[in-house]
């Protein structure tokens, strides 16, 4: 479920570019109200309201953010911020330099 919310957040980023922070527009707050969205779904891609959200917003010209993307832009800045220890998801480990 966390990496289908990144993934939502990375996808209706403003300019596209995380690592400058998240920033969600008008528009985008405005193309997902009243959208059933099955966030725990497991084919988050083939979710209606996905879809749906993909086919209006910004008239279809955006495409869902990869679950692999997502997932390594969440590790990689809950590591920037940590001062211990490795993170380790899926195929990818991620380790803190300094103790």
């Amino acid at each position: 479920m966390v990496s289908n919310i990144v993934r939502l957040l990375l996808t209706l980023d403003t300019d596209g570019d995380p690592n400058n922070g998240i920033t969600i527009s008008e528009d985008a707050i405005t193309a997902i109200t009243g959208k059933d969205i099955k966030i725990d779904a497991v084919d988050f891609g083939a979710d209606a309201g996905i879809v749906a959200l993909l086919n209006e917003f910004k008239g279809g010209a955006i495409q869902l953010v990869e679950r692999g993307v997502a997932e390594r832009h969440f590790n990689e800045t809950l590591v920037g911020q940590s001062s211990w220890g490795t993170l380790t998801w899926g195929n990818d480990v991620w380790k803190q330099t300094t103790p």
